[in-house]
């Protein structure tokens, strides 16, 4: 591509390259070939990614997808729920169209692999609009080979919006360069579809108006798409935060400021280390000249909606970090790693970059590998919201945790050295980018498989799709305090048929539709507007909460999960919070029976304490009656307490002390003794 600059006619500032020549049919084989490479290979790593984890998110976009595929439009839990970016759910709801969860599953995976490598087709049009074709191909498989390719396993969002992304970009720099009504009016259709993908793309029509404003002068060339976004941007400011949707949340956190700029910070500096590190230099210096001294039309707009992107995107992630999550989110910007390929290359076909020019950018990254807190931020064994944090916490499993921080920074510094001794060598420098961030992707896959088969094996049966294969046409599920929201998000996530979610009592919020019930006197689960709970089968959380319902125990899969066929209203025989379902008792227990309204009797209460442990004062109370005892190692401890009052009254156990169990296990417990026996005993000749 011939890089000779001339004057043209619209100012001094701007030069002329001959437009793209015709590309070659063996430059578009080869592009099929990435993407057919790219496809084959990501498919190979879906299979490690074996559970749906990232909750609620995944289950949120599989509801939406499964009910529009059911011809029931977008329902979750029966209940219809406004998503502003409903677009993937739309295009993965034919996967749900197979005949069980399983498979419904591994076709959703396939075809978000297929879906995120198309990319590397917008982004290779893109980069030919600026480069070469051997430099466009390099782009390609760049975007194909980044870390935040493992999303594609996940059923979110990321899959459709990547290609989305760069076709959105790629469509407003062709807006910019060659201006006219029909590209403005395409351009602005598809940002509307990137909104309806990711809401957080609302960034892109703000920089594309950004970016006419700066650039796209005279305004009257661009009346299309000023007159569309500004009525989109009008409508949208009217439905104020009804338009968010499952998102109105963001709204009422709190974005401290020093808070929200370090968080920027942060994920702002994992983007050198996401594209492989060695082009970042040359990108920094490809934008700048672009900008200011750029060689053909499309490089002004397309340096400026980069560099504006590279702001918000960031500073985006940072306002959500800094207001709820407190980490990195390269989640939210691994986007931009095929435009600093393409800025690369840009600056690559205006010669050979002299040492002056690329040492203070290499320095930079240097500097910046040992600034960023590889070792405080990479803290997890895996990190959904950052594949590089992953790589770095993968590379800690295999050395240590320090060593892993100090190689990535030393990487930094060699990237930064390479970046210098082979700036005359652009093909290869790029392509050496594209294998390094290959390198963190492959790392980050690990981590990835070992999460998914962590959260597989702690919260979901041997075969988690239990209640399909029951073979019920539907089921409710009944979440009790010290139960787990994630082993009920598993489940559903696994079988379609879940209906309604129940929560009793003191129950984490749920950020999908649920019902809160209560308990009536006689023990008949009702909600809160007072209307029996009516259900035919219903699978019951009772990992920390034991009850008694009135009706038939069907399967109990696992620990934690029972399912039981009720038939009519629901109601329990008796309720014991704080109890888990291996008898282990919290410090604090509290015991309901429900015999009838009428009745007298006793509790009984049998504890006990393995040896090892301290021994521990108990106070047992019910009504009025109280009771004290001491509860010694190694022994049983039986405790009755008559009661006459109407209805009966609920027994309160206080345990004067409690130890950690399961310290190894995901999910640790503070406990006091082991319950062996709770009951209420009727007295003879009550009425029941």
């Amino acid at each position: 591509m011939s890089v000779a600059p001339q004057k043209a006619d619209a100012g001094p500032q701007l030069h002329l390259v001959p437009p793209p020549e015709r590309v070659s049919r063996l430059w578009l084989a080869a592009l099929g070939a990435v993407c057919a490479v790219a496809a084959i290979y990501h498919l190979v790593q879906s299979l490690g990614h074996v559970t749906p984890s990232v909750f609620t998110d995944e289950l949120l976009f599989s509801e939406l997808a499964r009910s529009f595929a059911a011809g029931d439009g977008f329902l979750v839990r029966g209940e219809h729920v406004f998503f502003p970016a409903f677009l993937p759910a739309l295009v993965q709801a034919p996967a749900w169209l197979a005949g069980s969860t399983p498979a419904a599953y591994a076709v959703a995976k396939g075809v978000n692999t297929v879906l995120m490598c198309s990319a590397a087709l917008p982004a290779y049009w893109l980069a030919r609009r600026l480069v070469r074709p051997s430099y466009a191909l390099t782009v390609a498989a760049a975007t194909v080979a980044t870390g935040g390719m493992l999303y594609h396993g996940y059923l979110m969002s990321e899959a459709l919006a990547y290609p989305v992304f760069l076709l959105a970009v790629g469509l407003c720099v062709r807006a910019l360069a060659s201006p006219s009504p029909r590209r403005d009016a395409v351009a602005v259709a598809v940002l509307g579809v990137a909104v309806l993908t990711r809401a957080q793309f609302v960034v892109l029509p703000v920089v594309f108006v950004l970016a006419i404003l700066l650039v796209g002068r005279p305004l009257r060339r661009h009346w299309t798409a000023l007159v569309a976004l500004g009525l989109g941007g009008a409508l949208a400011l009217a439905a104020g935060s009804g338009l968010l949707g499952f998102y109105r949340g963001a709204g009422e956190l709190d974005y401290p400021l020093v808070d929200v700029i370090r968080w920027t910070g942060w994920t702002a500096a994992l983007l050198p280390f996401a594209a492989g590190l060695l082009i970042a230099p040359g990108a920094l210096l490809g934008l700048w000249s672009s900008l200011r001294r750029p060689y053909g039309a499309a490089e002004r707009p397309f340096a400026l909606i980069t560099v504006l992107l590279a702001v918000l995107m960031p500073l985006q992630a940072g306002l959500i970090a800094s207001g709820e999550s407190h980490k990195p989110f390269e989640r939210y910007v691994f986007y931009l790693v095929p435009l600093l390929f393409v800025a690369f290359f840009a600056y690559a076909e205006r010669g050979r970059p002299a040492l002056r020019d690329t040492a203070p950018a290499a320095a930079g990254l240097a500097a910046l590998a040992f600034v960023v807190p590889f070792g405080s931020l990479a803290l997890d064994s895996f990190s959904f919201d950052s594949p590089t944090l992953s790589a770095v916490e993968t590379l800690g499993r295999w050395t240590s945790q320090g060593d892993a921080a100090a190689l990535f920074a030393a990487l930094g510094v060699l990237g930064a050295l390479a970046a210098v001794l082979l700036r005359r060598r652009p093909l290869l420098l790029g392509v050496a980018s594209v294998v390094l961030a290959f390198a963190v992707g492959v790392a980050a896959y690990s981590a990835d498989r070992q999460m998914t088969q962590r959260t597989l094996d702690s919260l979901a049966p041997s075969q988690p799709d239990w209640l399909e294969r029951a073979g019920i046409d539907a089921a409710d599920v009944l979440l009790l305090p010290g139960g787990s929201l994630h082993s009920g998000w598993v489940l559903e996530s696994w079988n379609r048929n879940v209906r309604r979610t129940y929560h009793l009592g003191e129950v984490p919020d749920d950020q999908l539709p649920f019902t809160e019930t209560d308990l009536r006197p006689d023990g008949t689960v009702s909600t809160t507007a007072g209307d029996p709970v009516r259900s035919r089968y219903l699978v019951v959380n009772d990992a920390g909460t034991q009850v008694d319902p009135v009706g038939a125990r069907v399967l109990r899969p696992r620990d934690g999960l029972t399912l039981y066929r009720t038939d009519g209203a629901l109601r329990f025989r008796s309720v014991a919070f704080g109890v888990y379902s291996d008898g282990w008792a919290q410090s604090i227990v509290r015991y309901r029976a429900f015999p009838g309204l009428q009745a007298t009797g006793r509790y009984r209460v049998t504890l006990s304490l393995p040896k090892g442990r301290p021994s521990r004062v108990v106070d047992l109370e019910a009504g009025t009656v109280r009771r004290t005892a001491t509860l010694e190692p190694g022994a049983r401890l039986t405790v009755e307490l008559p009661v006459a009052e109407n209805p009966i009254p609920e027994l309160a156990i206080r345990i004067g002390r409690a130890d950690f169990i399961d310290a190894g296990k995901p999910k640790p417990r503070l406990v006091g003794a082991r319950v062996t026996r709770l009951e209420f005993m009727p007295e003879k000749g009550s009425r029941n």
